[in-house]
């Protein structure tokens, strides 16, 4: 239970800490000068940015799309606690073994990345473009958004938690999945235009 509420608090953080450090990039590339405001309300700047992050197509399958994201997140942790050896006291998905290293790793990231066209393609073959899985393959930046956010956010709650698994692999690969984070909200930056 102390993990999943440790999870919590450190994916919203997580997520409002990328959604303001794009913020403040863009704001500090764009212009010289900038109020206290426009710097500090935290508040309106995560409003801002999630309502940008929504804005293109169907909001309501975007926010299901984050969803999907955070939900595969979790997925991968516990497949990876699923088989890896029972050795410790520690939950499975918690515990230091080759699975769980694997799984929990921003190796999926890059896979994910490599395979989204692919998958796109393979869903619109099969299900055409009413199809529920290829209208969230649609909506890709949504989905690595709440995807990188849960998977950083465990990294750091299963070693604060439980302390197996090592500092560095999941500080890093929480590093990873932040920018990537970061290269995407930014990639829907440039799309829409400065405003």
């Amino acid at each position: 239970m102390v993990e999943i509420i440790v999870w919590i608090i450190l994916y919203f953080f997580l997520s409002g800490a990328v959604l303001v450090v794009h913020y403040w990039y863009n704001l500090f590339q764009s212009r010289e000068q900038y109020t206290r405001d426009e710097i500090l309300d935290f508040m309106r700047i995560i409003q801002d940015q999630i309502q940008k992050l929504t804005a293109s197509g169907d909001r309501g399958l975007n926010f299901i799309s984050i969803f999907v994201g955070v939900v595969t997140a979790w997925i991968l942790t516990l497949f990876g606690g699923l088989v890896s050896p029972n050795s410790s006291l520690a939950p499975d998905h918690a515990e230091a073994e080759m699975p769980n290293y694997f799984f929990q790793s921003a190796l999926f990231l890059l896979i994910l990345h490599l395979v989204w066209p692919s998958l796109k393609e393979m869903a619109l073959e099969r299900g055409g473009e009413s199809s529920p899985i290829y209208k969230i393959l649609q909506t890709e930046i949504p989905f690595f958004y709440g995807f990188c956010s849960a998977l950083g956010a465990v990294n750091l709650a299963v070693w604060g938690v439980y302390h197996e698994m090592l500092f560095l692999f999941c500080f890093i690969n929480m590093l990873i999945c932040l920018f990537y984070v970061g290269y995407r909200l930014q990639s829907v930056e440039e799309l829409q235009g400065p405003t």
